[in-house]
């Protein structure tokens, strides 16, 4: 029977397939190239098999239903369900296990009746090049029939194992007959890129003999465990079970439907995806989660991706529906296995659920995950060239281009499409309490029906322009270009995008007919208005680092701007910044966001110092949740609220971009609080965030930091295990930081060591909520989950991650260096005392860090660590739950260090010098490479403690548009006002000094009078200069004039007063008194009290003089003195409102429309 199968699939190899695939699901194996059971060795292979990330050259197949890719595995050892969970302490290889039990070959029976037997027997057999070119295209049919994406995949090697009527070991039967047989197969197909693994099961009759718990007359019951079916990663990471791996149920592989009765196709690369579908005869499907590819795409959608999961039927064509989020399209048949949808524009970002009905939305298939990319980070395959002319008011002409491959091979018709749609999309934004939506219409028509050559030029803008007479112009100011097959029979249309750009040269001639030449300037004026309405959004926004060595250390709370960045360069908008952060989260009430800009010097750029400093957005360019819906989307609210006001206001006029400066202010950084860091290295030591050092080698799972009081449910764990040496053998007595789990109101982030798999580039693995994620793409280096974000750092080795836990504002960052974890925390000071663990709890107190007693012995001090911050089992926050715990466990501290020898004392501290960590690590490890981790990472600790420093500042020195010989306002520091920007001149005080007073605060020396006055300002203030010195003279003269009245009427109030008094006396006198000479004493008297009068009256009068002509003299000087500045301000203000009033009256048309 198997010659005739053989020389059938010879001849038409689909012809047979097709009329034996119900009768026998194996493909045709050469019966006559057995295994050699009693060679031990690896096959070798003349073609590389990726698999889990690993690239293998060499196969070992093993009677026991497995085949290892890693040499170090023989036999049948390990008895329970895979991964090992004891690794590394045990082996966990990479395994291709189509039916992992323990096999007997050569049972003990009888021959039958007629003498006859039915042998057990192992083949295999390789199909590589042209001589096997009809079988490798056969499975190639089979690989892209049976699993997404794969529609480009051309098998060019394969690696056959069939293994014929084997039964467990442990089961005994008088005939050969009677035994419980299995019959499987494994194939591995690939190009050498991509892995595909096909299982196909003719019989399968039982899950273990009696050393598994099972009869020994039907192989039945095993429980030990039963058999399991499916893909081991090796090494710790992860394993992909068949349906019922490792349960009673596996006996059903044989019965189970798909595409292909008892075959199951799995795509086996660092994401595995499951091929054929799931049927819905009732006990013989099974569940299974969607399977999509791509697993990306950007959130302007557009992107066919193929799904798989139930099994479709033709009939299914019209009721086919894909839903994202909550967003339903329509589907497409394809074949039984695949259909196809359209992504949607999505105004989100991060992982959303993707789910498929067959009935048109009756019911839903168990949904998969897809991840939108924030715009920006996604590649655009729509190419504008030259994009400061996309970006203009009046280009003469505008090109773009696209990759027109994109478009071959998507119409049902074997031709590409010949011609291509090109269209003018713009995003608007609903505000209201009726109605909140964001959405992209459709403005123009570039071209119908375009060759599709992947080049487009528009010669004539103003035959694209926005109609005259349509009055949405107004709106559509942000746009895009959209790019879709202009194919008529294809309902489903990959969409192409270019990048987000200001529509100016689009709506130019309509807001010039309605509202003349200064439509720029009265849209700039407008937007101004409209947002000075409520400056509340502000009020949350983080305080800019005053430093940029302090924003890129504080990366729990800062992550660069990816349009300005060190390392790429760029800053378009923030010339002569060399690096920008952005808050990594927008403000809890607004979604507001915050930007800050630093010189080539690392200081702040603040918008009052230049127009190109650091400003606030009203909406976070990275969105916020829960997304959606204005103005909380990602990239196209901060489009429509903070940068296209920017080209309104900066860019396309000269004269107005104070407005946006005026409205967006830098945050000043006087108020910046640094971070504080941590940091667990080497073999192990640990620096708390009090800054203490100490070494303790636990083993197992430990408490690096935990939560308290408001914090409680923050935990932060590492796994330690001793690491491998050179030669591959565990270093006893010391371990490393081997994983690190962390969670705060979010999923669970673990980065595990990835432990020199096999030719892998990963030097990690991320795991997050127990799903492995790979970071290799430039898109993917940066994926959001539940409340927590993981970037990758490094470019090529995959060995250096971010975890942002967003609702704490705490960074950590993992990386491996030298075969081990470094682990780094930047705790913010809002957690400053409400977390403990062995990285302390920043109270000020290192003494408190790591010990109960001072001075305890190192043994009593390990003790007390290991029993307070141990994580018991039940908590444990990795994947693999089992603990690592050893009571046993006797480290290596620094007394017990064994004695190493005099050459090795010396090589350690010729390569270590007095770095005490170092030393202790290259003692006891004997591995340079640890060593220099241990080295690399004190230095980098040093060098974080600098750039945490606080820096003392009084912030901005506030003159406005001022031109000053420092942009440094820290302590002590002089920053002397030289000049103004062009059309303002200096008044005030030039120099100013930044002290720090007695109670903490710090100010300038003096205050600070310096102002930057527009020419109408400063003619109006040297008005009130004249006014102020006429009121100053004329108000004291008045008053003096009244106080010398005042002083005559009373002196001559007493004269008569006294006159009378004489009068009286004069009556009263004798007669024998001479009248003249009493006469003569009141006269006296009269004349002296007068002469006094008068003198008083002049004393004031001169007194009253000089206090006032000191007073005018002083005018000018005391009126800049800190009582007046509030004058002079609001002076200014109201002269540049005047001015501001002046432009509104200028463009009033358009002003009014806004």
């Amino acid at each position: 029977m198997e010659l005739t199968w053989i020389h059938v699939w010879i001849t038409c190899s689909w012809c047979v397939f097709l009329s034996f695939a119900n009768a026998n699901v194996l493909f045709p194996f050469n019966k006559e190239n057995k295994v050699d059971l009693t060679n031990n060795q690896d096959i070798p292979l003349s073609f590389i098999i990726p698999y889990f990330g690993g690239r293998y050259d060499s196969i070992y197949i093993s009677h026991h239903g497995y085949l290892s890719l890693t040499s170090t595995y023989r036999g049948f050892f390990y008895k329970r369900l895979w991964p090992n969970r004891f690794y590394p302490k045990q082996r966990d290889p990479a395994l291709i296990a189509p039916y992992y039990a323990e096999v007997n070959l050569q049972p003990t029976a009888q021959s039958e009746p007629d003498g006859t037997q039915q042998p057990a027997y192992v083949t295999w057999q390789t199909n590589t090049g042209d001589k096997d070119r009809n079988t490798l295209d056969r499975l190639t049919k089979e690989v892209r029939d049976s699993v997404v994406g794969a529609g480009d995949f051309k098998a060019t090697h394969s690696f056959m194992v069939t293994w014929a009527n084997v039964t467990c070991q442990g089961c005994f039967a008088s005939y050969y007959k009677d035994y419980p047989m299995n019959t499987f197969q494994a194939v591995i197909v690939t190009d050498q890129v991509r892995t595909f693994i096909i299982y196909n099961y003719k019989s399968i009759t039982w899950t273990g003999g009696v050393q598994a718990g099972g009869n020994a007359n039907t192989g039945l019951g095993a429980h030990v465990p039963p058999a399991q079916a499916g893909f081991n990663a090796g090494n710790g990471r992860q394993w992909i079970g068949l349906p019922h791996s490792g349960t009673d149920n596996i006996v059903n592989l044989d019965e189970m439907e798909g595409l292909i009765k008892a075959r199951f196709v799995y795509e086996v690369q660092d994401k595995v995806t499951i091929g054929g579908c799931a049927s819905d005869i009732a006990g013989r499907g099974y569940s299974r989660n969607l399977q999509l590819s791509p697993h990306s795409g950007g959130m302007l959608g557009g992107e066919v991706i193929e799904v798989s999961g139930p099994c479709f039927q033709p009939q299914d064509t019209n009721n086919i529906q894909c839903k994202f989020a909550d967003q339903v399209v329509p589907g497409q048949y394809v074949s039984k296995v695949i259909a196809r949808c359209a992504v949607p524009v999505l105004n989100t970002r991060g992982l959303i659920e993707v789910s498929v009905s067959r009935n048109g939305g009756k019911s839903w298939f168990k949904s998969g995950h897809y991840t939108i990319v924030l715009l920006g980070r996604m590649p655009f395959d729509v190419t504008l060239q030259s994009v400061d002319k996309w970006a203009s008011i009046e280009p003469d002409f505008l090109v773009l281009k696209w990759n027109k491959t994109l478009f071959e091979n998507t119409a049902p018709s074997t031709s590409a499409p010949s011609s291509v749609n090109i269209k003018l999309m713009a995003y608007t934004e609903t505000i209201s309490y009726s109605e909140n939506k964001g959405e992209w219409v459709e403005v123009r028509n570039l071209s119908l029906s375009a060759p599709n050559n992947g080049v487009f030029t528009i010669s004539n803008l103003a035959d694209y322009s926005c109609a005259t007479t349509d009055s949405k112009c107004y709106d559509l100011d942000v746009g895009v270009v959209q790019i879709t097959s202009a194919d008529k029979g294809n309902n489903i249309k990959r969409k192409i995008w270019s990048r987000i750009f200001p529509l100016g040269w689009y709506i130019r001639e309509a807001m010039k007919y309605h509202y003349g030449d200064s439509w720029v300037s009265g849209r700039c004026v407008a937007w101004y208005d409209g947002d000075q309405t409520d400056k509340a959004w502000k009020v949350d926004l983080l305080p800019c680092p005053c430093r940029l060595e302090q924003a890129m250390v504080d990366f729990g709370r800062w992550q660069p701007d990816v349009s300005c960045n060190i390392k790429t360069g760029g800053c378009r908008f923030h010339v002569g910044a060399v690096h920008c952060v952005r808050s990594a989260q927008p403000t809890p009430v607004y979604g507001a966001g915050n930007q800050c800009c630093y010189r080539p010097n690392g200081s702040l750029m603040y918008t009052s110092d230049t127009f190109n400093g650091s400003t606030p957005d009203r909406s976070h360019d990275w969105g916020a949740p829960p997304y959606g819906k204005p103005p909380l989307i990602p990239s196209l609210s901060h489009w429509k609220r903070d940068v296209v006001s920017y080209f309104y206001c900066c860019l396309w006029t000269k004269d107005m971009c104070s407005f946006y400066m005026d409205s967006r202010p830098t945050t000043d950084c006087k108020d910046y609080a640094t971070p504080k860091p941590a940091m667990v290295f080497g073999s192990v030591h640990f620096i708390t965030l009090d800054s203490r050092i100490f070494t303790f080698n636990g083993h197992g799972e430990f408490y690096l930091l935990k939560g308290t009081q408001t914090s409680k449910g923050l935990a932060i764990q590492g796994r330690f295990l001793e690491p491998l040496s050179s030669n591959g053998q565990r270093v006893e007595g010391s371990t490393v930081l081997t994983a690190a789990a962390m969670k705060y109101m979010s999923d669970v982030v673990e980065i595990q060591l990835a432990n020199d798999v096999n030719g892998a580039s990963r030097k990690v693995t991320v795991v997050v909520d127990g799903v492995i994620y790979y970071f290799d793409k430039p898109w993917q280096r940066w994926q959001d989950f539940e409340n927590v974000t993981v970037i990758r750092n490094d470019e090529n080795s995959h060995s250096n991650f971010t975890i942002l836990l967003n609702a704490a504002g705490i960074g950590v960052q993992v990386a491996e260096y030298g075969g081990q974890l470094t682990l780094t925390l930047m705790l913010p000071p809002a957690l400053k005392s409400k977390t403990e663990g062995l990285l302390g709890s920043w109270d000020g107190n290192s003494k408190n860090d790591a010990s109960s007693l001072p001075n305890s012995p190192v043994d009593k001090l390990y003790q007390d660590l290991k029993s307070k911050w141990k994580v018991e089992q039940n908590a444990v926050l990795f994947k693999f739950k089992e603990s690592y715990q050893d009571n046993n466990y006797v480290p290596i501290m620094d007394a017990t260090i064994p004695n190493t020898g005099a050459a090795l004392k010396q090589s350690a501290v010729l390569f270590c010098r007095t770095n005490k960590q170092c030393l202790f690590d290259y003692l006891v490890t004997k591995e340079e490479s640890i060593a220099n981790a241990t080295k690399l990472a004190t230095i980098q600790y040093q060098e974080m403690l600098k750039s945490t420093k606080e820096v003392n500042s009084c912030g901005l020195l506030p003159v406005t548009r001022a031109v000053k010989n420092s942009y440094d306002y820290s302590v002590n520091k002089t920053v002397i006002v030289t000049g103004c920007q062009d059309g303002y001149e200096l008044r005030g005080a030039k120099s100013y000094t930044c002290r720090r007073l007695p109670n903490g605060k710090y100010t300038w020396d003096i205050p600070v009078t310096a102002k930057c006055l527009s020419k109408s300002a400063l003619a109006a203030l040297e008005q009130e200069d004249i006014s102020g010195t006429v009121t100053a003279v004329v108000v004291p003269l008045v008053g003096l004039i009244l106080i010398v009245i005042t002083l005559l009427a009373l002196c001559q109030f007493r004269r008569k007063r006294n006159r009378k008094q004489d009068d009286k006396r004069k009556s009263s006198l004798p007669s024998n008194v001479n009248v003249e000479s009493s006469k003569s004493e009141p006269e006296d008297n009269n004349g002296a009290t007068e002469t006094k009068c008068t003198d008083r009256s002049q004393n004031i009068t001169m007194e009253y003089i000089q206090e006032n002509k000191n007073a005018i003299d002083d005018y000018r000087v005391r009126r800049r003195s800190m009582e007046s500045l509030d004058k002079i301000l609001v002076v200014d203000m109201n002269h540049d409102k005047q001015s501001k009033n002046e432009k509104h009256k200028k463009h009033k048309k358009t002003a009014k429309v806004a």
